[in-house]
């Protein structure tokens, strides 16, 4: 292929590629891939190598999102026929429509899946409890609820299969603890007096009330949105801080 046909393409950085041939230092790997590039630049309409790369990026996340989101709608609806220790690769691969080298592109096994499903909900409710730590704490509750409600709507398949279906004590226990820990233990102790045994309690009721409520949801259909959720569940735990202040 002549190097003098690269200046027409009006890529940026090759432009001196006709000076670089006659470099003795460019050996023949470098010259195979001065090649790629130009075939690169080429086909998509001389533009250079550097925005060719960024164009590339999203697509590429896109479509390991898209794998992704099938291979968990995967796991998710085997969860609500059979235990996850009864469920294989093969199976997961055959409903999401992929072969089982890009689930392993992704994934060690069944239970690497569904830790990295798990490991994304409790870091996104890190996420929520840091985004609605504020002054003004009663406000800011229902706002928190809110969020942790619609990241169950959007997660309903997960959880749905790990508690409503499978009912996993593991992950229902971190649930309640994170819950209870990152948020609600804080929203008591900077709103009540009460003592730490009596903080502790409610602190446990008002979030396994939440949890209960939530499951209830799920099992109906979601019919209520995590807006509406959130007003009715913030309205018990509010009652109940009334009680804790003596008001």
């Amino acid at each position: 292929m002549a190097f003098s046909n690269v200046r027409a393409l009006k890529c940026p950085g090759l432009c001196n590629l006709r000076r670089a041939k006659s470099n003795s230092w460019l050996n023949n790997a470098q010259n195979l891939f001065i090649m790629i590039l130009y075939e690169l630049c080429a086909r998509y309409n001389t533009i250079g190598f550097e925005e060719l790369t960024k164009m590339e990026e999203p697509r590429t996340d896109r479509r390991v999102r898209k794998t992704k989101k099938q291979l968990r709608m995967a796991l998710t609806t085997l969860m609500m026929e059979k235990s996850v220790g009864e469920i294989t690769v093969r199976e997961i691969a055959e409903l999401a429509d992929v072969n089982r080298g890009t689930f392993y592109a992704h994934y060690k096994d069944v239970y690497d899946l569904l830790t990295q499903l798990e490991e994304t909900i409790f870091v996104r409710l890190e996420e929520i409890s840091v985004i609605n730590s504020s002054p003004d704490w009663d406000q800011s509750t229902y706002h928190y609820l809110e969020d942790v409600l619609k990241l169950c709507y959007d997660s309903a398949d997960v959880y749905r299969a790990l508690i409503c279906r499978n009912n996993d004590m593991d992950f229902q226990q971190r649930l309640f603890e994170t819950l209870k820990n990152q948020y609600m233990r804080s929203f008591l102790e900077r709103t009540c007096s009460a003592s730490g045994r009596e903080l502790d309690l409610f602190c446990s009721f008002a979030v396994q009330g939440m949890l209960s409520i939530t499951k209830e949801w799920m099992d109906s259909g979601l019919k209520e949105s995590p807006a509406e959720m959130a007003k009715l569940g913030g309205d018990f735990i509010m009652r109940g801080v009334a009680a804790l202040r003596g008001n």
